[in-house]
């Protein structure tokens, strides 16, 4: 431990940040390609069913922010009580995480099953969408207590010094889904033809999966922790305790599915081809994202080293040299948006009338990425720092102030262009905002 340290305070930056970061970029990547697969296999059966999993797609996301925000307040209280020599307080909150995945699921299953409807138009179901969507979210939800545990116990794994088991994990989930999706959908060997709604099975079977390893890995000697009975009885102040540090990692997630929805609204108004052509474009530049974001992970424990040990100008050249990278990413990624744009949609659809959308839609919506690449490091930065609730205003003002008054109140009144130009025009607030509070931060380093 004592060597890792060092190297992060005195070794090339360059290649301990690619180390630090690959592990994140590797996970990260393989959860977008499995999005995305879903998005290739429903675009064969049509644009509508692409149409359907993107209206559900910010339902799956607030499941993800209750799941993320649980795990990230169970993690951060395991590795404290680790550290202070508390295992048996550590050993509780992995208890809590069961029976809170366990109540958390059976409460969204219940609601989800109970008043379908009413929340597919919530979150802007059509009536054309609304049959198809329907017909997935019901199956889906069953994984809710599976995906909830999976989250939680990812996160757990990682307070104790376990990332392998954790990003093992993360494969496993991804894997199976990915091979389940044609199986189930388009009905390969024994297994009947199930449409959308083998979409649904597949992301239940492969959460089961990914719950049970997790299991098996705490109950396992690899692991710190120990289940027993007495920990799963509910203790009040520690789930208190729990949600004051996840909070602000719910808040960040919530506000995705906030914007995925008033997208899903405004985008309902120009017809179905349009929602699909957003879950296309928007999973697509999810490869991208998560791959930014990976590198932020690795910046995120560089500069919370460097700035405990005084380093400061180490900490800038850590930002600057993921920045750099961030913007050669993004750059090379617009570049062939733009050149491939018709290639890459036709991918996954030959509807004519879904590819004159969908062609012009990417090439705009991509040029966000120029723009988010250096604002995502700058987010771990202040993460790294300690400064989580700057980190969290920064996408709080974007989303609030610029991109979705934006969507309800302009795009409607200009056209289907207006809505993609949303994305980049509120990432060029969101670059500035963030490269402001940045050099204001480096001046009182010094």
């Amino acid at each position: 431990m004592k060597n890792k340290r060092l190297n992060l305070g005195t070794g090339a930056i360059g290649p301990l940040l690619l180390k630090m970061s690959l592990p994140a970029i590797t996970a990260n990547v393989v959860v977008a390609f499995y999005n995305l697969l879903d998005v290739f296999w429903l675009s064969r059966i049509g644009p509508k069913a692409v149409a359907a999993l993107t209206v559900c797609f910010p339902i799956q996301i607030l499941l993800a922010a209750i799941g993320i925000g649980t795990g990230v307040g169970a993690a951060s209280f395991g590795a404290r009580m680790f550290g202070a020599g508390q295992t048996d307080r550590a050993e509780k909150v992995a208890g809590q995480a069961v029976f809170l995945s366990a109540v958390l699921g059976i409460v969204v299953l219940v609601s989800c099953e109970i008043f379908t409807e009413p929340i597919l138009r919530l979150f802007g179901a059509t009536d054309d969408i609304l049959p198809l969507s329907k017909m997935y979210l019901t199956t889906y939800i069953v994984c809710a207590p599976f995906m909830f545990f999976t989250m939680m116990g990812n996160n757990i794994l990682r307070a104790e010094g376990n990332p392998n088991p954790a990003m093992f994990v993360i494969f496993v989930l991804a894997c199976t889904g990915a091979v389940l999706d044609p199986i189930l959908i388009f009905g390969l060997g024994p297994f009947p033809e199930m449409g959308i709604k083998g979409a649904g099975y597949a992301a239940v079977c492969a959460y089961f999966l990914s719950a049970l390893l997790c299991f098996i890995f705490f109950m396992s000697d690899r692991s710190g922790y120990q289940m027993s009975r007495r920990n799963l009885v509910p203790d009040l102040s520690l789930i208190l305790s729990v949600y004051r540090v996840g909070f602000p990692a719910f808040i960040m997630n919530l506000s995705v599915s906030v914007v995925i929805t008033v997208y899903n609204h405004v985008l309902g108004g120009f017809g179905a081809q349009a929602v699909a052509t957003f879950g296309i474009i928007f999973r697509l530049n999810g490869i991208i994202i998560f791959l930014l974001f990976g590198i932020g992970h690795g910046v995120l424990p560089m500069v919370g080293f460097n700035y405990g040990a005084g380093l400061y100008e180490r900490l800038r050249q850590t930002v600057r040299t993921a920045v750099r990278w961030s913007v050669a990413i993004a750059g090379m990624s617009i570049l062939l948006a733009l050149l491939f744009a018709e290639h890459i949609v036709a991918v996954f659809t030959s509807d004519h009338s879904l590819l004159t959308i969908a062609m012009p839609a990417m090439r705009i919506y991509v040029t966000a990425l120029i723009f988010l690449g250096p604002a995502i490091i700058a987010i771990n930065m202040f993460n790294g720092l300690g400064m989580g609730f700057t980190a969290t205003s920064l996408l709080f003002f974007r989303d609030l102030f610029v991109l979705i008054p934006f969507l309800i109140f302009v795009a409607p009144r200009i056209g289907l262009n207006a809505v993609w130009c949303a994305h980049p025009l509120s990432n060029l607030f969101l670059i500035v905002i963030s490269w402001l509070w940045t050099r204001m931060l480096f001046k009182k380093l010094g």
